[in-house]
């Protein structure tokens, strides 16, 4: 990677920026519904075909199909503590991100939803973070597809190998990459600082 290139830094949000545990969060919904961690499991690939990232339903219509295959009867004030409440701003990475900040614009690159991104925004203003916010359900697109990446590109007006993208999963790297960003694939702050640092951006 070239730091003389580099004119805009894009991070993730969900551990990277935001930490959470699924695993707690799911165990609130197996004991509402008295399922196996295995029987919500196929609920949950369920809903993963439904879109909720790609904003093709609403926290409404998904809401619908939880309480239809747990058997539920969440409501609409409950849902959004259920489905969100162990997620937190690491402390670490929002400060690294404000300190890039002073060189870079700073871009939000998410597979989110409104449930969630309202969630977030209400408890933390996360949006304070960023210069600029690039949400998959506002969009259509999701990582690792390359329309998310090129929107980012084109918000920021700059050519891929300008972006640094930082992502915890090596799919939404490896596109990343693919499209000819520079990427770092998120595994810890030490170690993204060490490679910031070689890179001489921080």
């Amino acid at each position: 990677m070239q730091n003389n290139e580099l004119k805009v830094m894009v991070f993730d949000a969900g551990h990277v920026v935001l930490d959470f545990e699924w695993d707690e969060i799911c165990k609130q919904f197996c004991a509402r519904s008295g399922m196996s961690r295995k029987e919500y499991q196929s609920v949950l690939n369920y809903l993963t075909t439904l879109g909720f990232e790609h904003g093709r339903v609403t926290t409404e219509q998904f809401l619908q199909e939880i309480n239809t295959k747990l058997s539920t009867n969440i409501t609409l004030d409950e849902f959004p503590d259920m489905w969100n409440h162990t997620f937190r701003e690491n402390v670490q990475m929002v400060e690294l991100t404000q300190q890039l900040r002073k060189k870079y614009p700073v871009i939000l690159l998410s597979n989110t939803n409104p449930c969630c991104w309202e969630y977030v925004q209400a408890k933390y203003n996360f949006a304070r973070l960023f210069d600029e916010l690039v949400l998959s359900y506002k969009l259509g697109f999701a990582k690792p597809e390359q329309e998310i990446y090129y929107e980012v590109l084109k918000r920021a007006g700059v050519s891929a190998s300008e972006c640094l993208f930082i992502d915890d999963l090596e799919p939404n790297v490896r596109t990343a990459t693919t499209i000819g960003m520079q990427a770092i694939r998120f595994t810890g702050f030490d170690d993204l600082v060490l490679q910031l640092k070689q890179l001489q951006v921080i």
